[in-house]
């Protein structure tokens, strides 16, 4: 709920299990579940899909030390963010790694 309201998206922690379901090559990070229309992750161009893999320099390997990381940030904070992006074409990964800033609200 914090990063949501902070951030204006919705995360869940990339388990094996839940990397398997959404045909991710791999696992770890936080999988972006849902992003506000107009929110920051947005205005940011996050989308669902898109896995964090740090925000601020460091790698939250639990949902609580995502929550702390974001619980630190300000009100007009740009937080930078590692973002993976991966697609599927037929048997062809292309996995990708890209760098935005999302600013708190």
């Amino acid at each position: 709920a914090l990063v949501h309201k902070r951030l204006g998206m919705t995360v869940d922690t990339l388990t094996e299990d839940l990397a398997r379901r959404l045909r991710l090559g791999f696992a770890g990070g936080f999988v972006v579940m849902s992003v506000e229309e107009d929110g920051p992750a947005d205005l940011a161009g996050i989308k669902t899909g898109h896995v964090i893999q740090a925000i601020e320099n460091q790698s939250p390997s639990t949902m609580v030390e995502l929550a702390r990381v974001v619980h630190g940030l300000k009100r007009g904070d740009r937080a930078r963010m590692t973002v993976v992006i991966e697609k599927r074409s037929g048997n062809f990964i292309q996995r990708r790694q890209a760098v935005t800033e999302v600013t708190a609200r």
